[in-house]
């Protein structure tokens, strides 16, 4: 990552403080968007590890979505884009502090 974060600092707050430049904000949306194309199946489990039964509630909302929007089965950048709209704010920063540390290239 461009800049150096300090053990058991948020990732998203100090993102947010950097936000004015704009190299930094490309990078992101193309974090964003890589995990968007590339999500890994277990995200919820990875992302939401300290909390088991929030990752359990997350889980089955993500499964509704993929059966209701994807007649195929499948995690479709739709799904994900509907799943992200539907998360409050604790939980949206704990997905962008997952997709920040997962998903960020030079």
């Amino acid at each position: 990552m461009p800049f150096d974060v300090e053990p058991g600092i948020n990732l998203f707050t100090n993102f947010v403080e950097i936000m004015n430049d704009q190299k930094i904000q490309f990078m992101a949306i193309n974090a964003f968007v890589d995990w968007l194309y590339s999500a890994h199946p277990d995200f919820i489990e990875v992302a939401w590890s300290e909390s088991p039964f929030m990752a359990r509630h997350l889980r089955e909302k993500l499964t509704g979505l993929i059966k209701h929007h994807s007649p195929e089965g499948y995690m479709s950048i739709e799904v994900l884009g509907r799943f992200v709209r539907q998360l409050d704010y604790e939980n949206t920063e704990i997905l962008y502090n997952y997709i920040l540390k997962k998903h960020w290239r030079q």
